[in-house]
């Protein structure tokens, strides 16, 4: 039902980039949002893709959506400086 090339691009995307708004992959892919849901919505079935319902602002603009990314595969730690007040309990 669904072209493999663009669920190939779709799983190499996030795989690269890492976790994103469906809007984001969209626009990477060149496929209307309600497209590129319904491959999502698939993917996630067969349980490669988890996805968390988002809320972004843009310009102030609000934009709801889903953000995906891989199943199994953890964000990593956000760089800089992390607290230390769990050092200094006990």
């Amino acid at each position: 039902m669904f072209d493999n090339v663009k669920v190939k691009e779709i799983l190499a995307y996030l795989k690269v980039k890492g976790e994103r708004h469906d809007t984001e992959i969209a626009q990477e892919v060149g496929m209307t949002l309600s497209r590129t849901r319904a491959y999502l919505d698939d993917l996630a079935e067969n349980g490669e893709l988890v996805s968390c319902r988002s809320i972004k602002f843009i310009k102030s603009k609000k934009v709801e959506g889903f953000s995906w990314r891989l199943a199994g595969v953890l964000p990593s730690f956000s760089p800089g400086r992390k607290s230390k007040s769990h050092l200094k309990a006990g």
